[in-house]
Formats: C-alpha cells, structure tokens, sequence
C-alpha cells in the first residue's frame, strides 16, 4: 500500500513539474523573475487542484466513535479543473526578458498544464551576462498534459489512508500518515491530523435532536523533493525540485442515519499553502546566439499558492455491517468528488 501510494503520489507530482516538453533549462533563460512568472501561470491549476483535493476526505458522519472505537478507510478525491484554468494570458508588457517571438502580436492565450497539448506560439528569451553578452532562445510555448482528451476528465486525484479513533468525551482522533519513500530520486512523505468533537452534548437546546452535531479541525502536509539533475541534463549541480503542502481544514458536520444509509455534510473554510522550488545551481549557456555567454542562477524558481475559501459538502454513506462505503461532494473553488469504502467498530 504505501509503495502504492508513493507511486501515485510521485507520478502526479512528476508530471506538473516536467510536463511533456516542458524544458525548464529554456526557461531560465529568461532569467529568475520571468521563469518564475510564466511557472507560476502554468503550472497554478495543479498546484491548487492538489492542495483542494488533499483537503477532503476526513469524514464521513458526523457521529463520534464510542472510546477506543476506530475506522479505517481509504478514499480517492478528485478536484475538478475549472475550464478556467485552462489557459492563460500571456502578455509581454509583464515580462522582461521573456517575450512573445512573433513581432505581430503582443498577448496571446496559452495552456496551461491541464490545457490543450497543441501550441500555436514560440516565445523568445533574452539575458544579458555580466560582461554584457546576451543569452538568446527560442522556443514553443508549454504545452498542456490535455488529460480530458486521453481520459475525459480534467481531474486531480489524491489517495488518502486514514485511521480514526474514539477519545473520551465524544472526540475522534483522526490520523493520516505515509512513511517517507524514496526511489530513482524522487522523495515523498505525508502526514495528517485532525480532531472531530460532538457538539451536542455542550448545549442542553439541541441534545435531543434527531441528528448528529460536530466540530472538525484538520490538518494536513505532504513534502515531495525530485532530483532533476540526476540525468545530467541541466548544466549545474545540487539541482532538487521541492514541494511542500500544507492544508488547513475547518467544518461544521451534521448527519442522519436512516436504515443503512447515513446522509452526512459540513459547511466550513479551507486554507492550502503549498510552495514549489527549483533550488540548486543553474548555468546557462547562449546556445542560439553563440555569443559564448554564461550565466549562473541560484535557487531560480521559488513561487508560492495560497488556494482556499468557504466551502459545503453533501453526502452519504452505505452501512453494510461493519464495512461501510461512501461518497460526497464539496463545492469550492475546485470541486472536488470524494469516494471512499473502509471499516468501523463501536
């Protein structure tokens, strides 16, 4: 399972940092400021869609566990790509060394990572060194990954395995974890936390209420690092793309269980702040001009995402003994579709 996980884990990760033709090294030619501009712009749908998507599936009743009572579940969460978020607009009046290559035109709409994987434009890069020679390239702009055209959807999945367990006076302590792993330079760790307590038993007005009343505080934080110098083809060394999200997630839940069917949802915020790094060394060489130019860059590429807002989910869980399956949707700014199956006792 967790070689599962990590491999899942790794491969999306992988794929927002080097989608297909991507090159990053092209990029840096225009310089730290600007390569971080247009990473930003490009790669901000995946960034946001993870940190939504990590958010969700902390529950499914809001009914605590009696003490040392437990579940264990395992969900897949999903977040929607809003057709929004699959382009950009490029202008050149906000960069400085990095510009549309065509003279005709001064903006243009380009994919984003989630977008079309066809693109109509070239972009030209140009620095200046030190000694005043220039580095020059040209390029494609970035091309999407385009997954609804190869799998319908345009999604961001997360896998979860979650441990909860029953405390003294009707609290669940409730646990995510992933041991770190490491394989062909890629890291990846994950943890989480979150505490879910009944509120009716603190109000005499609503205890006899029909339904189930709770409070969750969570949270979670997953840390990925990728070496990308391993192949050599970047000039340079101590090259590492790192990723760190942290998820705060803040809800109000009630629920009704009719027969074997629990009806469950929650009303809250949700506050993601994930950070994105390329850190290392970085030489860069004039390979278009020939001028013979180099320039070294430090840790070029730091850019932060700081997704989140209200949020409301509806749902409903099977009960088929002590095997339970369920599904809900949460309406944000990503939605996100949640599935998941697992065990309770008590």
């Amino acid at each position: 399972m967790k070689f599962l996980f990590a491999l899942i884990f790794s491969a999306l990760i992988v794929s927002g940092l080097r989608a297909q033709d991507f090159n990053s090294d092209e990029y840096l030619r225009a310089g730290a400021e600007d390569a971080n501009q247009i990473f930003q712009s490009y790669l901000s749908p995946f960034m946001n869609g993870f940190g939504y998507a990590i958010s969700n599936g902390w529950y499914n009743t809001a009914k605590t566990h009696k003490k040392l009572g437990f579940d264990l579940s395992v969900t897949m969460s999903m977040a929607n790509i809003p057709r929004s978020e699959l382009r950009y607009t490029f202008n050149n009046d906000d960069y400085t060394n990095l510009q549309l290559a065509d003279p005709n035109i001064s903006s243009a709409e380009l994919p984003t990572i989630f977008g079309s994987s066809a693109t109509s434009q070239n972009l030209f890069a140009e620095l200046t060194d030190s000694d005043g020679n220039t580095i020059q390239a040209e390029f494609p702009a970035p091309p999407g990954l385009d997954p609804k055209s190869k799998i319908g959807f345009n999604v961001v999945p997360v896998p979860m395995l979650q441990l909860g367990v029953g405390l003294v006076k009707n609290t669940d302590l409730k646990l995510r974890y992933m041991p770190e792993f490491e394989r062909e330079g890629y890291r990846i760790s994950m943890y989480g936390v979150g505490v879910m307590h009944d509120m009716k038993q603190h109000f005499f007005g609503i205890r006899n209420l029909p339904i189930d009343i709770s409070l969750l505080v969570a949270f979670t934080r997953l840390s990925t690092d990728f070496d990308i110098g391993a192949d050599g083809s970047l000039d340079g060394s101590n090259q590492m793309v790192s990723t760190r999200l942290n998820s705060w997630t803040f809800q109000a839940l009630a629920s009704k269980k009719l027969a074997i069917i629990t009806f469950y949802g929650g009303v809250g915020y949700n506050a993601v702040t994930s950070r994105y790094r390329m850190i290392g060394t970085y030489i860069i060489n004039d390979a278009f001009g020939g001028t013979g130019a180099t320039i070294t860059l430090e840790d070029p590429i730091d850019m932060r995402f700081n997704p989140g807002g209200f949020r409301s989910t509806i749902g409903m869980r099977f009960n088929l003994g002590p095997v339970f399956l369920n599904g809900d949707y949460t309406l944000q700014e990503f939605n996100v579709l949640t599935l998941g199956f697992g065990v309770t006792i008590r």
